[in-house]
């Protein structure tokens, strides 16, 4: 017997003239099926849902589903998804047993794809011929980072003022409520509450020859020193550990999160910017009634043994060094698997004024610490052919705190095993279950008699981090 699940699928329509909603129809009861993915690692999540061909009142859906239409999907009472329509489409088919078949295919882009999508790219102005407009507030974009990054702001700030300053720009070429509806389903704030700074002076790879294209989700990663740091969006309501602190995302909003990635160590006390412990992340249990199967495995394919950063320091004395970084060589790895790099890029400098000038130690000298990330990115990485990844299949369950988020820490009963949740794919068919699909990495058993020790370079901390 299946469990029916409890879902909603509400389409609002914006008033672009008024900004604001104009109406709400509930698509529940003439969808057919639906199924969405988020990634940790690419904000542009996505869905596609399967619509009846007549909605209510008999209204043909192709031609009353319109796009930038906002689909929302509720599950047992939750937001789990929500984005804008950028595609549909009508099908038509005989099944097998010779009955006629049509429905209607909507493609739903989330709202993180609007950061990273190339049609937000810097050069809009140049391309609906608004150039001083365009060029005023790149200039005024550039600069405000410039000066961020020169002061010594937090990370999280760093996103905020980029963001707002994004969005100035976007005003400025005309396109006056389309803040407002990013905002209305948007959160820049909950999410950005890291008190985590730089630890180096560095400037931002900007703007020049064709990377006038470049999009709001590419300057936000030169900003938080990917994978030193990580950055994702998810619906509210739910929990989220943002460097060792529980913060709760604002209900039925969009919310980008910002937060240290959590494989260096334990928190420290003495340097709170230190980042945190995977252990410390709060456990999502999945239950055995729930989870009806799981492939995972060990393959080499991640498995490194020369791990560098490439920095951005211009230094005419060590040309090689400066274009190649410093390299930490794990030989057990190097003798395994020959040479397979871990090319990490940093933008760091050391033609930036507050290096001149600024009398704290860590502007002395950059090498060293880029050393240090190196043995750091060795450290979190060089296991990874003894962890497992896969894919963890259940049912959604009616608890939203026991259903896995992209950013959690999820413990399998019947594997007796942790994991770290990089990705999900949720999916539900008319009379069937609501499933979801896992993806998983970091996966040990991380009892006291299987740990493992790790060292932090960059924060000095030797812990035992399983």
């Amino acid at each position: 017997m299946i469990r029916l699940p409890v879902i909603q699928i509400l389409l609002e329509r914006w008033d672009w003239v008024k900004g604001s909603i104009r109406d709400v129809t509930d698509l529940t009861p003439y969808t057919e099926s639906y199924e969405f993915g988020k990634s940790l690692d690419d904000p542009a999540g996505s869905a596609v849902l399967q619509v009846w061909p007549q909605i209510a009142n008999e209204v043909n859906a192709i031609d009353f589903i319109a796009m930038m239409d906002v689909v929302r999907i509720y599950e047992f009472g939750t937001l789990k998804f929500q984005g804008y329509i950028t595609q549909s489409g009508f099908t038509g088919y005989i099944s097998r047993d010779g009955k006629p078949n049509r429905a209607v295919g909507v493609t739903v882009s989330s709202f993180g794809s609007i950061l990273s999508s190339t049609a937000m790219g810097i050069n809009i102005g140049l391309l609906i011929g608004n150039d001083d407009a365009f060029r005023t507030a790149a200039a005024e974009l550039t600069a405000s980072i410039s000066k961020d990054l020169s002061n010594g702001v937090s990370y999280a700030n760093l996103i905020k003022n980029a963001v707002a300053n994004w969005f100035g720009l976007v005003t400025k070429i005309g396109a006056t409520n389309f803040r407002t509806w990013v905002d209305h389903y948007l959160d820049f704030s909950s999410g950005l509450e890291s008190e985590k700074t730089p630890n180096l002076p560095r400037t931002l790879q900007f703007y020049t020859g064709t990377e006038q294209s470049i999009s709001l989700w590419e300057i936000l990663q030169q900003l938080v020193e990917s994978p030193l740091n990580e950055m994702w969006f998810d619906e509210g309501p739910r929990q989220v550990s943002v460097d060792g602190v529980n913060t709760k995302l604002p209900t039925d909003k969009s919310c980008l999160v910002f937060r240290s990635t959590p494989f260096n160590g334990t928190v420290d006390q003495a340097n709170p910017n230190g980042g945190f412990a995977f252990n410390l992340l709060p456990t999502v249990d999945i239950d055995l009634n729930h989870l009806y199967r799981f492939d995972l495995g060990r393959n080499v394919q991640q498995a490194f043994s020369v791990f560098l950063p490439i920095s951005a320091t211009y230094d005419y004395a060590s040309p090689l060094r400066a274009l190649m970084g410093q390299p930490t060589v794990d030989q057990v790895n190097l003798s395994k698997y020959l040479y397979r790099p871990l090319i990490v890029q940093l933008f760091y400098t050391r033609t930036q004024a507050v290096a001149a000038t600024s009398t704290d130690p860590k502007y002395n000298d950059i090498d060293p610490t880029i050393a240090n990330v190196s043995e750091t990115l060795k450290n979190w990485f060089q296991h990874n052919d003894q962890y497992l990844t896969g894919v963890l299949a259940m049912m959604v369950p009616a608890d939203s705190a026991k259903d896995p988020r992209i950013g959690d820490k999820v413990h399998a009963e019947s594997i007796d095993g942790h994991f770290y949740v990089e990705s999900l794919i949720h999916r539900w068919q008319y009379q069937g279950a609501l499933e979801s699909y896992v993806t998983v990495t970091r996966g040990w058993n991380y009892r006291t008699d299987s740990q493992m020790m790790l060292v932090d370079r960059i924060f000095k901390r030797s812990v035992t981090q399983w």
